[in-house]
């Protein structure tokens, strides 16, 4: 009922526009609490809510409220693969962090991090902020934040060996979670939410290794838990597994596919409120192999254009994060903000940061130019052959079709860094391309044939051809002339 009281009074002050009446640091903690488990109330609010709290911490001077806002916008913008701003979000939350000398909110910020480049799939990036920012918890003063804190970098390590498929680290870190969770006390909020998702994990790992025992085991500890929580990405996930369950152990049940079903529909809805495109994405297909086994063709092929329109959006949405990070990388290594004990001014940072950014501007509009240059000569020997007599180009080369035959989601902004004028050349004769046509005049630039494009991409040979076809015409390719050739140009 608190809950509910406090949800419809901020709603009633967003609506006012923040009038005279101020909230005060316990009301604003309150609130906080409120969307912290991301119900389906105000699943959909979150980013006004937690924006409007930040200027409300920020109007009485309110630094724990600023940073508790700045995290959790940042952690639901990761969710819903809102990327663009996370980094932003949690530098100056760091940074407030640091003046603050919290330990805590430090490490929550780069678990953040971490999740935002693991879905990425920069798995070196998030490797390396885990293993460097691990050792901030010992600072941490409260024993059971702590302990909570290491069930955060422990559920982050398990994302990122999960999604490289390395199972034996899953289930290790996975083990050392679960422990540090179940020692965690009753009153701590976070304790559901971590077993949850631990059980699951578990029940994940035992179902690969056909282990009916103890997957029923886990998920029997799932269910435990299940109504201590009202978090939408908790309920999401149960019921997704607890539908794999039937679908794959109980078969010799009559009704076992409309049992599954219900309960991957519990999912779908619990996904939509959150509107996390990942849930979505991952269980879209599995409801239409459902409707598939029930011989119902409409419904298959109503969730299949389901999964394929939300394909092509997650896909637009990564492009665009990634080509902004590998524009920002050194080396394959994205720079986090450096942390350091030694808490700064305001007036002295403005004076400090002040010349060395400007110095730094300059050095950068520097570089631009030579590098601008270097790749245009580069480029103007760039013909015939992917091999240009330059190792270093030639070497870069071969790793771009590495990434184009891998159908590797970082090729485009990769390619683009290496040939920065090719896109404005192609686009100069044709405005209206898209970047899939950018991203396929770039593979017939590195020579790939059409049957290497046709594995990459998981398409026929037949559209490639067709996709050549329709690019020779918009590009004004005439029939006679080499298309690979006069990409070469570009």
């Amino acid at each position: 009922m608190m809950k509910n009281i406090y949800f419809l009074f901020f709603t009633l002050l967003n609506v006012a526009l923040f009038s005279q009446n101020q909230l005060t640091k316990k009301q604003i903690d309150s609130i906080q609490n409120t969307i912290f488990t991301t119900n389906s109330e105000n699943a959909s609010k979150i980013e006004t809510i937690t924006t409007d709290l930040y200027y409300q911490s920020k109007e009485i001077s309110y630094t724990k409220g600023q940073i508790n806002a700045l995290l959790r916008r940042a952690a639901h913008r990761v969710n819903i693969k809102e990327f663009d701003k996370v980094q932003q979000d949690l530098n100056e939350a760091i940074s407030l962090s640091v003046e603050e000398d919290d330990y805590y909110s430090m490490a929550r910020a780069k678990t953040i991090e971490a999740a935002m480049l693991n879905a990425l799939k920069l798995y070196s990036q998030t490797q390396k902020v885990l293993d460097e920012n691990i050792k901030l918890i010992p600072k941490i003063k409260d024993k059971n934040k702590r302990r909570l804190m290491e069930t955060f970098f422990y559920g982050r390590y398990i994302n990122l060996y999960g999604n490289q498929n390395m199972e034996d680290f899953v289930h290790y870190y996975a083990t050392k979670r679960l422990k540090s969770a179940l020692l965690l006390p009753n009153t701590e909020k976070e304790k559901p939410i971590v077993i949850l998702s631990t059980a699951r994990l578990f029940c994940i790992y035992y179902a690969t290794a056909k282990n009916f025992k103890k997957l029923e085991y886990y998920l029997n500890l799932q269910e435990k838990y299940i109504n201590q929580t009202d978090n939408l990405f908790d309920l999401t996930f149960y019921h997704k597994t607890k539908a794999e369950f039937i679908y794959n152990y109980q078969k010799n049940q009559k009704d076992y596919l409309d049992r599954a079903l219900e309960h991957y529909k519990l999912a779908e809805k619990y996904a939509g409120q959150s509107n996390n495109l990942m849930l979505k994405e991952a269980i879209y297909p599995n409801i239409a192999k459902i409707y598939e086994a029930k011989k119902n063709e409409e419904k298959q092929a109503q969730y299949l254009n389901k999964y394929t329109e939300l394909k092509d959006t997650v896909v637009k949405k990564e492009n665009k994060t990634i080509e902004k990070l590998v524009f920002q990388a050194d080396d394959d290594n994205i720079k986090p903000m450096q942390l350091t004990t030694r808490l700064v001014k305001p007036e002295e940072t403005k004076s400090a940061v002040l010349y060395p950014i400007l110095i730094i501007l300059s050095l950068i509009l520097f570089f631009l130019l030579f590098y601008y240059k270097r790749r245009k000569r580069a480029s103007n020997e760039f013909y015939g052959s992917v091999d240009s007599g330059d190792a270093s180009l030639d070497e870069k080369n071969k790793e771009l079709r590495q990434l184009a035959l891998e159908n590797n989601i970082a090729f485009l902004p990769s390619f683009l860094e290496v040939y920065p004028e090719f896109k404005e050349n192609i686009l100069r004769i044709y405005p209206a391309l898209n970047n899939s046509d950018i991203e396929f005049c770039a593979l017939l630039k590195l020579k790939l044939n059409s049957q290497q494009i046709s594995w990459s991409k998981k398409i026929s040979l037949r559209a490639v051809d067709s996709k050549k076809y329709r690019l020779r015409k918009k590009l004004g390719v005439l029939s006679n002339q080499n298309i690979y050739e006069w990409l070469s140009k570009k």
